[in-house]
């Protein structure tokens, strides 16, 4: 074993699994790419897929069902916006949940935020890999673990 591997085993009760997966391309992301100042506009705050969005949703709708995920998730945390958002502060609201297999869609800055609290005790190679930007409709799932031995 060389010295930058290491094995952590946990017991199965003191982890989840998350699945995170940003929401497809909507259109303020298309009027955001040409003019930033765009972003800030109130008939883009709840917009609506692009063409390419809709591609990214049914790509990913068929590997949900293809990879056998659809039937493992427990539970989908998601907002009232089209294009799926939540908010779990670090992911300490995650621990109270009895599911399992957790899947959360949002927007990439809060993917990326949760990842960056949840991975402060992984090494900065691990670390920058996982809390890298997401790209839309992307999903990426992690083993996220409880060390306190609070979790039943």
């Amino acid at each position: 074993m060389d010295n930058m591997t290491a094995y952590f085993p946990y017991p199965l009760h003191h982890c989840k699994i998350l699945h995170l997966v940003r929401h497809g391309q909507a259109m303020h992301n298309v009027e955001g790419d040409k003019n930033r100042d765009a972003l800030l506009s109130p008939h883009l705050f709840d917009a609506q897929l692009s063409p390419l969005g809709c591609e990214q949703v049914d790509q990913l709708r068929k590997h949900f069902h293809a990879s056998g995920l659809l039937n493992r998730i427990d539970l989908v945390i998601t907002s009232p916006l089209l294009r799926g958002f939540v908010l779990v502060t670090g992911g300490e609201g995650l621990w109270t949940r009895p599911e399992k297999e957790i899947a959360v869609v949002s927007h990439g800055i809060v993917l990326q935020q949760m990842l960056n609290v949840l991975g402060n005790d992984c090494n900065n190679t691990i670390r920058t890999t996982l809390c890298k930007r997401f790209d839309n409709g992307e999903l990426r799932s992690v083993v996220i673990v409880d060390k306190t031995g609070g979790m039943q």
